[in-house]
């Protein structure tokens, strides 16, 4: 192996072709084989890159996870592809170091001009765009990603978003500063914001305000791929008093239904003030994630909607609720529920509508118990589901298995409540360590 030659700056270098000024050109050395290929003035004449095609025998010679050292940015390059022997198209990635660019910050970043961010836009070191409160610098940041992925940081402010949902691109992150930096629903949509597959949505603030005239939107979020959403702070209104006449909501956060779509995951969210009637989180497909939820209060009549519904297979949820509707409404094969729910009036712990094979551990509670609630319902097509370590309190019935329900099973159950039956059995249910 021949020795790497000194440059005039006393760089120890490897030769490699023309033009590359820490290299002489015409020593006819070849390229170092082990895992570390020298120091290079730039990016450019790495081996096998843009302007250093490089050959057999060096050209086999490479592996992904070689490195090199690139002067010009003061950093460590990682050979992810070889490319093709001596196609000038090997992938090299910058890995950090020394002085170089930041590369973890976001690709662009959204300041609030009215909280006293800057307005004028700025191209380098990185991409800022200042929005004037509107909405606009946001959609503008997420147009500007590239394909198939890129972050958006988005500083603390009010955004009042515009007519159009904000649409979180395929693959992208979107993230806020916290509950300070909150998104509102503006003009009539009452959807803020559509995630596509493969998208993050992080850190803020998501609210809507009285529904004006005209208001159009089913759900506050909209889930339209495998897509993420966590550490949010959601109001399903402005406050008790608001006018509930016009509203349009039927959910405040739910998996497109139109293309039903697996694997979405919620993390730590707190979804308050929801209008009466609407589904907290609709998970519509299968394989969610649901988890660290917590429902804070529900405003004017609490209705029936539920706090989670699971409208498919193999989904997991996990809630913590104060006193609102319905608990967990299951629709589906092979879901888990679990956590602590309060209800109110006849709205149930747990229904479940049509399970099959789920298994429910909760502690349900009723605040101000009506006759004909029911803790834990299993009704007529829910068959082979396991009811375990579950106390459930104050309703009017613990537990409730339609006469025709299948093979479920109730296992180590602790039941106080106020009326009879504690517990109404179908002729197939399977019990064992109860206590009432």
């Amino acid at each position: 192996m021949a020795e790497r030659t000194p440059t005039p700056d006393g760089l120890a270098v490897t030769p490699n072709a023309a033009g590359d000024a820490n290299n002489p050109a015409a020593t006819g050395q070849e390229m170092q084989a082990h895992r570390f290929w020298g120091r290079w003035s730039t990016a450019l004449f790495l081996p096998n890159a843009a302007s250093n095609a490089a050959t057999v025998p060096a050209y086999a010679k490479m592996r992904p996870g070689d490195r090199a050292w690139v002067q010009g940015t003061q950093s460590i390059y990682v050979l992810e592809d070889r490319g093709t022997d001596g196609g000038a198209d090997a992938v090299w990635n910058v890995s950090g170091g020394g002085g170089g660019a930041d590369h973890f910050t976001p690709n662009v970043i959204v300041g609030n001009v009215p909280a006293g961010d800057p307005a004028a836009a700025q191209a380098a070191p990185f991409q800022y765009i200042g929005d004037p409160g509107d909405g606009t610098g946001i959609a503008a940041a997420l147009a500007a990603l590239p394909v198939g992925g890129g972050t958006v940081g988005v500083r603390p402010g009010t955004y009042t978003a515009p007519a159009a949902p904000l649409t979180v691109p395929a693959g992208a992150k979107m993230f806020g500063g916290g509950v300070n930096t909150v998104l509102v629903a503006g003009g009539t949509s009452r959807q803020l914001v559509r995630q596509l597959a493969g998208s993050v949505v992080q850190g803020f603030q998501l609210r809507v305000n009285a529904p004006p005239s005209g208001a159009a939107g089913t759900e506050i979020v909209l889930l339209d791929g495998d897509a993420i959403l966590r550490d949010c702070l959601i109001y399903g209104g402005a406050g008790a008093g608001d006018p509930l006449f016009a509203e349009t909501l039927t959910g405040i956060v739910r998996v497109s239904s139109a293309t039903p779509q697996d694997g979405c995951s919620f993390e730590e969210l707190i979804i308050t003030n929801v209008p009466t009637g609407l589904v907290g989180i609709d998970l519509v497909g299968d394989f969610h994630v649901a988890r660290r939820i917590q429902f804070r209060r529900e405003f004017a009549t609490r209705g029936a909607g539920p706090g989670i519904r699971m409208d498919g297979d193999r989904c997991e949820a996990t809630a913590v609720s104060g006193v609102l509707r319905k608990g967990f409404e299951v629709t589906g094969d092979s879901c888990f529920v679990e956590g602590t729910v309060e209800t109110t009036g006849l709205n149930d712990g747990v229904d479940l509508v049509a399970a099959l094979r789920c298994r429910v551990n909760v502690l349900a509670t009723n605040g101000s118990p009506a006759a004909g609630s029911v803790g834990i319902r299993v009704r007529a097509a829910s068959d082979r589901n396991m009811v375990a370590a579950t106390s459930v309190r104050d309703y009017d019935t613990g537990v409730d298995v339609a006469a025709t329900a299948d093979r479920n099973i109730l296992l180590g159950l602790q039941i106080d409540v106020t009326g009879t039956p504690v517990i109404d059995l179908g002729t197939l249910t399977e019990t064992a360590h109860i206590r009432i």
